[in-house]
């Protein structure tokens, strides 16, 4: 078999795209498989979604490399963050938890 794949990623989001990155100095050949094609970023599109990174985010973002673009692109601490079983966090969810935490301002 000519070129054989040794993992594959199902996901190109946060986790996946991250987990491929920190392999991809070794000799396995790796496929990262995503629903959709990557689309180019758009500084004035904005999205409802949100990821919460924390300290050991950061670290393992910084060693693949990718903290600092992250950093140069819309971050900022919240206070609240409401999680819903829903697409797009349509409103009666059957589940609904509501996290809050006093967070520093600074990153």
């Amino acid at each position: 078999m000519a070129n054989p794949i040794d993992i594959v990623v199902a996901g190109g989001g946060i986790v996946g795209s991250t987990f491929a990155a920190a392999l991809a100095d070794s000799p396995l050949q790796i496929h990262v498989i995503n629903a959709d094609r990557p689309s180019p970023w758009q500084e004035h599109h904005y999205d409802t979604r949100v990821s919460a990174i924390n300290l050991a985010s950061e670290s393992i973002l910084s060693s693949v490399d990718s903290w600092q673009p992250v950093r140069e692109r819309r971050v900022a601490p919240f206070r609240e963050i409401k999680v819903t079983d829903t697409p797009q966090g349509r409103c009666c969810a059957s589940t609904l938890l509501i996290l809050a935490s006093r967070i520093s301002d600074t990153l």
